[in-house]
């Protein structure tokens, strides 16, 4: 999860949907308005162009007018994810998660997102996720509670979904790992730029899994610098 800002001002059918008494906050303009604001990825799991979309409350508005239609309270997510956090705040009564929307939530840094893919004779056994808080705070650790969920599944049918993430996940993780490789081995200064500029395209917000790859740059010394020159829009 990273930092989205949302455009405003809203989309003018929220209003007048608000006003009818079976109105939709799914009108013309809220999902083209969201794909673009969330880079066409789920806010959560980070997917990029994801196949089955959902309109998501990120506050559950239980029938309440000014959550249902409320521009802000809307989010674009998956429906693997959105599935997982319906169930999830059923079970946990569990509400007040860290907003990415939100700047003042620091969701870019109060994570740690841990990867990587244990071995049996040389051969890949299994990818393995663990998404912890660096903030010791319940909302914290509630979010980081719900993505684990996500990346590793709670049913049978989550179980298959969160492998075919993970194994997406495992594909861009190996891909930067193998230009961070690049640029350690490069012999030239023009090289090396441009590993540079490559690796940094993955660090940018319309990236795949940005999160896991921000964390995986962060941890190295020399190139965490690096992420003071990624475009926040």
């Amino acid at each position: 999860m990273i930092y989205l800002p949302k455009s405003q001002p809203a989309p003018d059918c929220l209003a007048l949907e608000k006003l009818k008494k079976s109105g939709d906050y799914n009108c013309p303009g809220v999902a083209a308005q969201l794909q673009k604001d969330f880079k066409n990825k789920c806010y959560l799991c980070e997917q990029k162009s994801p196949t089955s979309i959902n309109i998501e409350h990120f506050m559950p508005h239980c029938g309440n007018p000014d959550l249902k239609f409320d521009w802000n309270n809307l989010f674009f997510s998956c429906a693997h994810c959105n599935n997982i956090k319906s169930s999830w705040q059923i079970r946990t009564k569990f509400t007040n998660l860290l907003n990415c929307t939100n700047a003042e939530d620091r969701v870019d840094e109060v994570m740690d997102y841990h990867f990587d893919v244990s071995t049996a004779q040389g051969i890949l056994e299994k990818e393995h996720v663990a998404i912890s808080s660096l903030v010791d705070d319940e909302r914290f650790h509630r979010t980081a509670e719900l993505l684990n969920e996500i990346f590793h599944g709670t049913t049978e049918q989550k179980f298959i979904e969160s492998a075919n993430l993970r194994e997406e996940l495992m594909k861009e993780m190996r891909a930067l790992a193998e230009l961070v490789s690049n640029f350690l081995k490069a012999k030239t200064p023009g090289l090396r730029q441009r590993r540079k500029e490559q690796i940094i395209m993955h660090l940018q917000p319309d990236s795949s899994f940005t999160a896991f790859k921000r964390n995986f740059i962060r941890k190295h010394r020399n190139f965490s610098s690096w992420l003071k020159e990624i475009s926040l829009s």
